[in-house]
């Protein structure tokens, strides 16, 4: 992407650009942070004054790739206190991992391959196929995503730390009405 831009502004205005190198998960980075700063200015959260435990919660490593985004007060109770070694715990957080894999590798990535020979051949699959192709490729979306979500909330289940559940049937979720009072 950096060298499409690079490419680009190279071609318009004849300036040499600089490669640069992005830490991986930057989005997260900056919505986790975003979200803390909102609920810090709207009175929901108090400054905190520990910088490596804001730099923990900014950073926390599982989330940083898939998500999901963690709203401070929820994340700071787990992620800060003490933990200490349960067995059911960990079996539970490897079963979710599991799960999330096979969402992913075992249905998401099966689902796509079927969706892009209808996508790529439009002159021989139309009509039903069209709209089978729909159906598949939201399925896949689904899986896929919250695949990633399930192996994200099982590695941090098991180093003892609960990550809020926000993506529960997204295609069935209501709008919110409050979505400017109550939402970021």
């Amino acid at each position: 992407m950096i060298q499409n831009i690079n490419d680009m502004l190279h071609g318009v205005s004849g300036l040499h650009t600089v490669n640069m190198i992005v830490p991986m998960g930057i989005s997260f980075y900056t919505f986790q942070t975003m979200g803390y700063i909102i609920d810090v200015y709207r009175g929901k959260q108090s400054v905190e004054k520990n910088f490596f435990k804001l730099a923990l919660f900014v950073s926390f490593f599982p989330q940083l790739v898939q998500g999901p985004i963690s709203r401070f007060h929820d994340l700071s109770e787990t992620l800060f206190s003490k933990h200490y070694f349960e067995s059911n715990v960990v079996v539970s957080g490897l079963m979710r991992i599991l799960w999330g894999y096979f969402k992913k590798v075992v249905i998401a990535d099966r689902i796509i391959t079927g969706v892009t020979t209808l996508i790529h051949s439009p002159s021989e699959y139309q009509g039903a196929y069209v709209f089978i192709a729909m159906l598949f490729y939201a399925f896949e979306l689904y899986c896929d995503f919250t695949g990633g979500i399930d192996i994200t909330i099982g590695i941090a289940e098991v180093m003892g730390i609960r990550v809020t559940e926000n993506f529960n049937l997204p295609y069935f979720s209501k709008i919110s009405k409050n979505i400017g009072t109550d939402g970021i």
